[in-house]
């Protein structure tokens, strides 16, 4: 995997190098596991205190989401995308899709386990399932990756010569960023339309309808494909198009070494200023993780559902620790035993481990508040997937993915 690095007035200060320390105790790693999440939580709790005392309002909160999703993320997937992307990366990283199924299948195996064995109805089933498949893929793994990249020093991958913290996010980012899109597209498709939907009316029909392909005129395929066309633009998303355009440039040398190597007029001026725009959205994305977590008054008509106390317990077992029984052990074999370039990175082990473990995702809760289901309980889950769980979960992740590296030989 062939990843190339930014020029000194483009690239990410190092936090800390540790060149006279080669290797670390497991005591060690989970005492650097620890500054790093606390990092983000303690921007967090700058963005709940802002929520509380109504600086961050529920439409400052969706306008600062707004800014977020349409130029600072988008700016900072450019950034370090274009820099270090490469034609043989995108062959690497073909084995994330797989990932994403196998985690996908056995999320759903657990919720379904979980909601089993409380015997939920079929609709408290359907959110427990929407729980357990849904995880933080996006705000909680890229900062906390991007945090351990400044942190651990073991991140770097010996298969790239002079591999940095720099490099080392790159990589986090672009894996996470595959994964995140695939579950955009099942969140809000199958998650929406289905298992968090709203009561049906039944006032309303729906009818089906069939369409002959052999009936359709020459001008009615005109339409369908101006349908399609226009199904796929509105598919594509801000940080979506900046990894397109990350692609084009990375795939045209002349473009990226103008951009991100040559260190003339438009690095200086286009590449530093995208970059200082994408220095903003991790901040941006704590803060806003941060204020979602705190009460609204919007709350106050709502009443907890029979089994409230049941529904979140089972949604966070079936999201955090069920699935990792199964999905963790395997993925460590797949690291020893498959011989896959990919697994070998260490950030990637780490942004999977992380993947398997995050607390469901901040915008189910959007998706409730849309649905008008389960609000109370959903906040609840939040609550304690992000505020209690999460520090324990992600330190002992990440020792274990270190120790999983270093059981593969990966380490050595």
């Amino acid at each position: 995997m062939s990843v190339l690095g930014t020029p000194p007035m483009v690239e990410a200060p190092e936090a800390i190098v540790y060149d006279d320390e080669p290797s670390f105790s497991s005591l060690q790693v989970a005492f650097l596991a620890l500054q790093a999440v606390t990092q983000t939580i303690i921007i967090c709790l700058i963005g709940y205190w802002a929520a509380r005392k109504g600086i961050l309002t529920r439409a400052a909160q969706i306008n600062l989401s707004s800014l977020n999703v349409m130029v600072a993320t988008p700016c900072l997937v450019f950034s370090k995308m274009a820099s270090s992307l490469s034609l043989s990366t995108l062959v690497d990283v073909s084995v994330i899709p797989v990932l994403f199924v196998v985690m996908t299948g056995v999320s759903y195996l657990a919720g379904r386990a979980c909601s089993r064995f409380f015997k939920f109805t079929e609709r408290e089933t359907k959110f427990v399932i929407a729980m357990a498949v849904f995880g933080n893929s996006n705000s909680l793994p890229v900062s906390v990756t991007i945090a351990l990249a400044n942190t651990l020093p073991m991140l770097r991958w010996p298969d790239i010569p002079g591999d940095n913290s720099d490099k080392v996010v790159s990589r986090g980012i672009l894996y996470l960023l595959i994964f995140q899109q695939l579950g955009q597209m099942l969140r809000w498709s199958w998650g929406y339309n289905s298992l968090l939907a709203g009561q049906a009316d039944p006032n309303e029909e729906s009818l089906p309808t069939v369409v002959d392909p052999s009936s359709v005129q020459p001008s009615q395929k005109t339409r369908v494909w101006r349908t399609f066309v226009s199904d796929l633009y509105q598919f594509m998303n801000p940080p979506l198009w900046a990894m397109l355009a990350a692609v084009i440039v990375a795939s045209i040398p002349p473009a990226k070494y103008e951009l991100y190597e040559k260190g003339g007029f438009v690095a200086n001026t286009l590449g530093l200023a995208i970059t200082q725009i994408g220095r903003t959205a991790i901040p941006l994305i704590l803060l806003t993780l941060g204020a979602n977590l705190a009460p609204t008054i919007d709350n106050g008509h709502l009443r907890k559902a029979p089994r409230h106390n049941e529904m979140v317990f089972a949604s966070l077992f079936s999201r955090m620790v069920l699935p990792a029984l199964v999905l963790l052990p395997g993925i460590a074999l797949a690291v020893r035993y498959l011989g896959i370039s990919i697994m070998d990175d260490p950030i990637f082990l780490v942004a999977m481990f992380l993947l398997t473990v995050s607390p469901p995702a901040i915008q189910l809760s959007q998706i409730c508040q849309l649905n008008h289901v389960y609000e109370l309980e959903m906040a609840s889950i939040l609550f304690w997937g992000y505020s209690i769980l999460t520090l324990p979960f992600t330190i002992f992740i990440v020792v274990g993915s270190l120790r999983v590296l270093g059981w593969a030989g990966v380490l050595d």
